[in-house]
């Protein structure tokens, strides 16, 4: 939890609290139980360092961040980030190998993993030239990647898997999205104020001009691929919650298909809820708003009709 909310239930480390499914999954502290104490519970202590670089650390919201570019460990946290399956999915590029990369200074930025002479690699311990050609074979392949898993894998601020689908929609290309004012992100829908702050913010500084530039260079895509338009959901926001019969990752993408978009939340803008068994707290607030809710059979049966 964030310090606000650690602060507002009085948590204490040795605490016993209560939980409750918060949305669909996640679990949520609510309450810690005061009458279970024994006097010997401390007060959480929050960070002012960075406990890597050791860097004064910056409130930003409800996060505390590290803001010293030369940070190996907000580095190796963005090679994570881009490397990882919802991202680039650079199959072989984990934790272990990008620390080893790192120690041996043959790797700093994401850019890197497009121009690191791999040959070096066959003669390091645990790797060989199997594992080295299917390396460079996964790299090679990133570079197909849509734009807007390259735009979740640059890794901008408040900027999630679904804020990036949105935004490779909305604005098309990186250069467009780059040129986006405030009032024209938040115009959006589901794009708020603070993540079109962060996000104007963000594409200012050098540090994510330099790794675009660079990443462009090494040939991945910055410009959505063009769709006809005119599907039958053309124009209409979809969002999923439940147990479906299928992945819900095949839905969105049929969705999509027709021309739909895929929200990231319930408001009373979203245009159908699609809810499957042991749907929560979001079929419970599309019905207060009135959203229309449909089944899965119903999707399939607009689908059908398109």
């Amino acid at each position: 939890h964030n310090m606000d909310e650690v602060t507002r239930l009085g948590i204490k480390i040795g605490d016993y609290v209560s939980l409750e499914k918060g949305g669909d999954v996640i679990p949520k502290v609510t309450a810690a139980l005061t009458e279970k104490r024994t006097g010997e519970e401390k007060e959480i202590p929050f960070p002012e360092k960075c406990p890597v670089c050791h860097h004064e650390l910056v409130r930003e919201d409800v996060a505390f961040r590290c803001v010293n570019p030369e940070c190996t460990g907000t580095a190796r946290g963005a090679l994570r980030h881009f490397t990882a399956r919802n991202a680039m999915d650079i199959r072989g590029f984990g934790e272990s190998l990008i620390d080893r990369l790192m120690d041996l200074g043959m790797l700093k930025t994401p850019a890197d993993i497009y121009t690191m002479n791999y040959d070096a690699l066959r003669t390091m311990d645990g790797l060989g030239d199997k594992s080295v050609d299917n390396l460079t074979a996964a790299v090679e392949a990133s570079k197909d990647k849509p734009f807007e898993k390259v735009l979740f894998a640059v890794g901008l601020p408040s900027v999630g898997v679904r804020t990036a689908e949105i935004l490779a929609q909305e604005f098309g290309s990186i250069e467009k999205l780059k040129a986006a004012t405030p009032d024209e992100l938040t115009a959006v829908y589901s794009i708020g104020g603070l993540v079109a702050k962060d996000i104007t913010e963000a594409l200012q500084q050098p540090k994510y001009i330099n790794l675009i530039d660079a990443l462009k260079k090494a040939g991945l895509r910055f410009e959505a691929e063009k769709k006809e338009s005119g599907g039958i959901f053309e124009g209409q926001t979809f969002l999923i919650t439940g147990t479906l019969s299928r992945p819900r990752a095949e839905f969105e993408e049929l969705i999509k298909n027709l021309g739909g978009k895929i929200a990231s939340g319930v408001s009373k803008n979203l245009s159908y809820l699609i809810a499957g068994e042991k749907a929560g707290s979001k079929l419970d607030k599309a019905n207060k708003l009135g959203v229309r809710v449909l089944s899965e059979d119903e999707l399939l049966d607009m689908a059908k009709r398109g």
